[in-house]
């Protein structure tokens, strides 16, 4: 949820709360007034119905009917009720029906005086007002006047739907009122991230965040992110310089070495051929020399192809035959290996745009690994299968080595990496690195999937263009 969401439905709770405490109150106000003038219009009329009865000869000796009737009306109902609770008189406006008499009602007021009940009565609420009326120090009887609260029941319910269909669009104005400010608010804070989501998809750290209010809270944000991208942008700059310093560096180096290191390996071949190399000892010794000679210039050419790439080398592409190349590949790895059998599985006919002779670097740089990690004996297996739709061409290495441990797998493509099996290898840990790169610039990516004893396979993934006639598939050989 947004914040401008958040917001909104904070305020609008809190409103909420503060209307439904207003109108509990206006509520509870109103119903109190409105039986409080209930109850004053019953204790005047009780009062005056006490005048007209105290001017009788007999009050309570025979029924007064007219007296009693005078004072009732549509909405008053009077009862005269003797000190036992026997009924003595009643306004005809009750009809068949009376007020109900509570002998535990009338032994109170007889003891505390006057009082107001709220009594049911045959389906209605009834708001009765009892008066004893006294002679010579005793209770000879009570008055009881009585007026229907269904009126007042009637508005209250009114007063009631007022208040929630009134609360409700009040909350429904506030949430789009609300919704509104907070957008507005928070419309500096949109422009910040919209800024920052330009920065991060072009990478131009010179562009700046612009606020109208730089002394609130959101011009303090932005004047904060400014400054954190002048000083990204300072250390981007030394981090190019150093990055840029060290690529010549590798170059340089790189370029500079195989120089001698061609003119080492050009003598060591011609003392080897020509020379009188009796003593086994010296032989060896050339041996080896050449061996690590022969090292270097891997490595040497190897820091310079990524060195290169570093610096923004892109391959020169055409339309190729990648099933071609991928033959090609299977019989050059027949001629490396050494004591593996080389299969060649299914080879689909397929055209993708490549630089012929880097995709034929990647595959050998992967069947090189293959053949160094797998025992003499073991099998090595290259398909090429034509996949999905668009169509993606899946070339798979398979081997038959020790396999890759799981947690090197993350590692194996980063430069001078080396799996422990691999730490006594002559290799530099660089082949790998090159081989994604070299994926990566044909649009395509490598999958690798390794089981411990069992073995590993390389899968490099390429978009296809064209499926020409199937090609024959290569019988396996046994390399000696």
């Amino acid at each position: 949820m947004s914040i401008r969401l958040r917001l909104t439905f904070w305020y609008v709770s809190l409103l909420a709360v503060m209307l439904a405490l207003f109108s509990s109150f206006i509520y509870v106000l109103f119903e109190r007034n409105l039986t409080e003038e209930i109850d004053n219009s019953l204790n005047d009329r009780a009062t005056e119905m006490i005048r007209i009865l105290a001017t009788a000869p007999t009050p309570f000796a025979s029924r007064i009917p007219t007296a009693v009737d005078a004072f009732a009306s549509g909405e008053f109902f009077i009862q005269l009720v003797g000190a036992d609770g026997e009924i003595l008189d009643r306004s005809s406006n009750l009809g068949r029906q009376q007020i109900p008499v509570l002998p535990e009602s009338l032994a109170r007021i007889a003891r505390t005086g006057a009082d107001f009940e709220t009594i049911d009565a045959d389906r209605h609420r009834l708001r009765v007002f009892t008066l004893p009326l006294v002679s010579n120090g005793r209770v000879i009887g009570f008055l009881q006047v009585a007026r229907s609260l269904e009126d007042l029941k009637a508005t209250m319910g009114r007063l009631r739907q007022v208040l929630l269909v009134g609360s409700g669009f009040i909350l429904v104005v506030a949430f789009l009122t609300g919704s509104l400010i907070a957008r507005r608010a928070l419309r500096p804070i949109d422009r910040i991230t919209q800024t920052a989501q330009r920065i991060g998809a072009s990478g131009n750290l010179t562009e700046r965040v612009k606020t109208r209010s730089p002394q609130d809270e959101i011009g303090r944000l932005a004047s904060t992110f400014n400054w954190m991208l002048d000083r990204l942008a300072q250390a981007y700059s030394r981090l190019e310089q150093t990055l840029a310093a060290q690529r010549r560096f590798i170059a340089d180096a790189s370029h500079e070495l195989r120089t001698p290191l061609t003119t080492v390996l050009g003598n060591l071949d011609f003392l080897t051929r020509h020379g009188n190399l009796k003593d086994p000892d010296l032989r060896e010794a050339l041996a080896d020399a050449r061996s690590e000679a022969e090292r270097m210039s891997r490595l040497v050419e190897d820091l310079l192809f990524l060195a290169r790439a570093d610096a923004g080398q892109r391959l020169q592409k055409t339309t190729t035959r990648a099933d071609e190349i991928v033959r090609e590949v299977v019989r050059q790895a027949r001629r490396l290996a050494r004591g593996q059998t080389v299969e060649a599985g299914p080879i689909d006919p397929a055209t993708i745009v490549a630089s012929p002779d880097h995709f034929k670097q990647l595959l050998l740089i992967l069947v090189d690994n293959a053949i160094k990690y797998t025992p003499p004996g073991g099998e090595i297996r290259i398909s090429a299968c034509l996949e999905g739709d668009p169509p993606e061409l899946a070339i798979a290495i398979a081997d038959t080595g020790p396999g890759i441990a799981p947690e090197a797998l993350p590692h194996i493509f980063e430069r001078f990496y080396r799996a422990e099996q691999a730490r006594g290898g002559t290799g530099a840990g660089l082949g790998l690195a090159i081989a994604r790169w070299l994926a990566d610039e044909h649009g395509g990516r490598i999958e690798v999937s390794s089981q411990l004893g069992v073995g590993s396979v390389f899968t490099v993934r390429l978009p296809a263009l064209a499926t020409p006639e199937a090609a024959p598939l290569l019988n396996a050989t046994t390399a000696a």
